[in-house]
């Protein structure tokens, strides 16, 4: 049963990227709670949140906990927001477990 756990980035003192009325620590998780209740429905998959209130947390917070849940896929949402509309795309970073153990976030 493949474990996934989904990281609305940012949160507590940190608002994330801001553009006019958007503000990235309040889009993230209403994104994550959308995400979680439509992988739910999928049978055998089990998801969680690393933070469903407003608060800090620090990557190896995030990182402790997905490991804590033992989780397959560590999803972390960010929306790159920005003033500068020249810039279009998506961003995705993946990491093998191997990778992913030995990389350093202090």
């Amino acid at each position: 049963m493949p474990i996934i756990v989904i990281d609305p980035g940012h949160g507590g003192e940190n608002r994330g990227g801001e553009y006019g009325e958007f503000v990235e620590k309040e889009i993230n998780p209403i994104v994550a709670q959308a995400m979680k209740e439509h992988l739910e429905k999928f049978e055998d998959v089990t998801v969680f949140l690393t933070h469903e209130v407003d608060m800090d947390m620090t990557i190896k917070d995030r990182v402790a906990y997905a490991k804590e849940k033992n989780a397959d896929f560590l999803y972390c949402l960010h929306f790159n927001l920005s003033v500068n509309h020249n810039l279009y795309g998506a961003e995705a970073v993946s990491y093998t477990h191997l990778r992913a153990h030995e990389t350093r976030h202090d």
